[in-house]
């Protein structure tokens, strides 16, 4: 004989009900998460908090790495200069327009054959000496820059290789000690001050040299 009870009439009422409290909980959660979210939107665009106060500013990127993305620049472009200024010597070209391009107008250049004053003197002086040799190849490397504000000094080892002018096939290489004061100037960096101690020469000489370029130096 069976025992199973009938399901009465409250039961499938019941149920209904059960169903129905469920389904107003949900709309009752779906509300609020969007009263939620609206109130999120609310704050982002009026920039408050939720608790309607003001949020603490967030530091800018440039305040925090201004003094050194500064320093990172100055580095570059002083390199640069003195990188571009190595090279003209091979490229040539000495004229009022490179004079500028790399000194201060009151430079001060001292080299194992005499020191000059004024960019007008060093523009002479390595132009004259220049013309002694047919190419030349100058390198720079091992530079040690300091910065300090508007002023700096990089310290660094210069080796040049000249081929004698007169279709001669010798060489003459020197090797030594470049030191440069520079200076920030409205047009950039400039070289305030240089000197060059040369350490070691090997080869042939120029045989008439007055200039800053000779068996003795080579041009700064």
């Amino acid at each position: 004989m069976s025992t199973r009870q009938s399901a009465t009439p409250e039961e499938p009422a019941l149920a209904d009900r059960a169903a129905t409290t469920d389904t107003t909980d949900t709309g009752e959660q779906s509300v609020t998460t969007d009263k939620a979210m609206t109130t999120l939107e609310a704050t982002a665009a009026n920039g408050t908090t939720t608790n309607g106060t003001s949020p603490r500013p967030r530091p800018e990127a440039g305040a925090r790495l201004g003094p050194q993305l500064q320093h990172l620049i100055d580095r570059a472009e002083i390199t640069d200069l003195l990188d571009r200024y190595l090279r003209s010597l091979d490229e040539g070209i000495f004229d009022e327009a490179w004079a500028r391009a790399f000194h201060t107008e009151e430079v001060t250049a001292v080299m194992p054959v005499g020191t000059v004053h004024g960019r007008d003197a060093l523009l002479a002086s390595v132009s004259q000496a220049m013309a002694l040799f047919d190419r030349t190849v100058h390198l720079g490397t091992n530079a040690v820059i300091e910065i300090d504000g508007d002023r700096a000094t990089a310290r660094g080892a210069q080796l040049s290789t000249h081929v004698l002018a007169g279709g001669s096939a010798e060489l003459f290489v020197s090797a030594g000690h470049a030191d440069s004061e520079l200076v920030r100037t409205p047009d950039g960096w400039r070289i305030s001050a240089s000197s060059l101690r040369i350490a070691w020469t090997q080869g042939t000489p120029p045989r008439s040299a007055t200039g800053p370029e000779t068996g003795e130096g080579d041009a700064a």
